[in-house]
This record gives structure tokens, sequence and C-alpha cells, in this order.
């Protein structure tokens, strides 16, 4: 019972150690950075004449921390959700991380196996990690759309993650607003690519990567995503420029992507880099800035107002359309349904 009421506490107690870990985006120093960013869109935005209120502390204040936004209640359900996949995030996924290690081997063994034993590669300890790092950053990034893609075209997935397109406000908290079953999903799409990439480096490179240059090239990465990503949820319209955009997400395009526009629906999912969306079509470019309204539809949008329903909403739909897979399989084959050929 101590241990369960133990385990309990670390879960609940887990989003404010957010803010002191480097791999979060809440983590303080990634919070001050978007915060300066925002500071400069504020400034800019004034010389430009589009806040339409002089200039001063009180303005910016309200510019760039709207009570309307922090308050509302579909910010109150990204706060509740946090902590129900905290607690749930101690007893559920974390324990599961560990097969990281196991992948990583099996990848190194099934190198061996398919090619041989190697000789490690002879480079310097600074080429291996830089390279690591890289593979890392371009790897993780594009099995990472490939999730998003598949979440946005496959119907069942769709229903999760139709959580966190039911925001129709965006502050940085929204970032962690998911549905348990796809933040499961998300950790072990992390775990393949890391494991992917550290078992083939480490059948290149045998013993010359540690664990801690693991570590390392992880936390670079996740650093250099921080910059200016708590942006992009948010209201604060930033725009890296059309060319770009082309190969990095700005917030104003992620912005675009929880957009209710059928001309928004399923652009720029990537995380950090744009050229997948480009290279899958559906990039789009925030060469403007728009007045969006966030979420799905009004509908839908009223099921995902509170905790409750943010949980069991995506089971209710999942489980109605296994209900309605006979028909609709038998709707599909019928050939008689279909039109006859032309004489």
């Amino acid at each position: 019972m101590n241990d369960f009421l133990s385990t309990l506490y670390d879960g609940m107690a887990r989003p404010a150690a957010y803010f002191l870990n480097p791999a979060q985006r809440l983590f303080v120093p990634a919070l001050l950075t978007s915060l300066l960013m925002a500071i400069g869109a504020y400034f800019y935005y004034q010389r430009k004449g589009r806040l339409g209120s002089k200039a001063s502390t009180r303005n910016m204040l309200a510019y760039l921390f709207p009570k309307r936004i922090w308050t509302h209640r579909s910010s109150v359900v990204d706060y509740e959700i946090i902590f129900f996949n905290s607690v749930l995030y101690v007893f559920l996924i974390g324990p599961f991380l560990v097969y990281l290690a196991f992948i990583t081997e099996s990848v190194t063994d099934l190198w061996t196996s398919v090619f041989g034993e190697m000789t490690p590669v002879d480079w310097s300890h600074t080429t291996i990690l830089v390279s690591f790092t890289i593979a890392i950053f371009i790897v993780d990034d594009f099995i990472r759309f490939f999730q998003h893609l598949l979440f946005h075209k496959v119907p069942v997935m769709w229903n999760f993650h139709k959580v966190h397109h039911s925001a129709e406000v965006l502050t940085p908290f929204t970032n962690y607003r998911n549905h348990p079953f796809e933040t499961f999903v998300f950790h072990c799409r992390r775990i393949i690519s890391y494991g992917l990439v550290a078992g083939t480096f480490l059948y290149l490179v045998g013993n010359n990567l540690s664990l801690l240059d693991m570590f390392y090239a992880a936390t670079a990465r996740k650093v250099f995503n921080h910059v200016g990503s708590n942006l992009r949820h948010s209201h604060i319209w930033l725009s890296w420029g059309k060319f770009m955009e082309h190969f990095i997400i700005s917030p104003a395009q992620h912005q675009i992507h929880h957009s209710v526009a059928p001309e928004h629906r399923d652009k720029n999912m990537g995380s950090m880099f744009a050229i997948w969306d480009w290279m899958f079509g559906t990039l789009v470019i925030a060469d403007k800035q728009l007045d969006l309204t966030l979420g799905i539809d009004d509908e839908q949008n009223k099921r995902f107002r509170s905790l409750w329903g943010a949980v069991t909403a995506p089971f209710v739909d999942t489980w109605n359309m296994i209900l309605r897979f006979p028909q609709t399989l038998k709707r599909i084959t019928d050939r008689s349904s279909l039109p006859a050929p032309p004489q």
C-alpha cells in the first residue's frame, strides 16, 4: 500500500519536475526563450500598428497572457490531462521504457546476423557523437512525422488524436493534451526510433559510443526543438519566412495545423523539420497572418470540454466503429450496390 501511495505521489508531482527537466518543453530556459521571442513579436506588431494600442508594460502583459485564453475551459482540460497522464505514466508507461535497451541490443544483433561481425569504424569521438546526434535528429523526426500522419489518416487513431485537436485555445500546456493511448504510442515510437539508431551505431562503432553519449544526443535534440516550440501552442503568430518554412516548422505553421478550416486539415504535421510535409504534399506556408478558429467543430468540441469526455469519448467512438464495421464491410463488398456497367 505504501509503495502504491508513493508511486501515486510521484505521478502527481511529476508535472512540477517538467520545469527543471531539459527534455520537457516546460523547462524554464525553454519557457524564457519563448517569452523573449514573444516579447519581440509584441514590439514588432506594435511598430507595425497591428495591435491598436500604445506600447506599455500593461498592454504587453495583456497581449502575452490574455486571461480569456489561460482560464478558458479548454485550457483547464489541458491542466487536468497533464496530471492524469502523469499518474498513468509512473504506473504504466515509465516501466515500459526499459525495453529501449532490448530494442537497441536486438538491432545490433540483427546487423551482426545479416552482415557478420564488424571492426569498429575508426572515427574520432567527436565525429561519432555528432553523427549519432544528426541521425537521432533525422530518424526520430521522420518517424514522429509518419506517426502523426497515421493519427490523422487512420480513423481509429484519429479517434484518440482528436483529444489534442479539440483544444479551442492554445497554451504551452496544450502540448501535453494527449489521450493516454496516444501518449503510450508516442513513447513506443520514441523507443523504436532511438533503439534503431543506437543499435545501428553500436554495430558500427562498438563501445566507442557510451550511454552518456546517447543521453547528450537525445538532450541536444530536445533543446534544439525547444527553441520557440512553446509558441507553437500559443496565440503568438510567429513565422520563419517563406524560405525557412520549407525546412523548419514555425509556430505559425503549427497553429495552422490546429485550424478547423478545411484547407488546413491534415497539414503541417512535422514536429521540427518541415521538409517531410514538403515531400508528402502537406505543407502550408504561414506567409500572412490569419485569424484562425481552432478545434474540430462545435459539436465535437463539446464532447472534450471535460477530463471525463477527453478520456472516454475516443473509446466510445472506437466501439461505435467496431459495431458499424459489418455494415461498412457489406456495403463495400456488396456488388449489387455498385452501378451497372455501361452497355
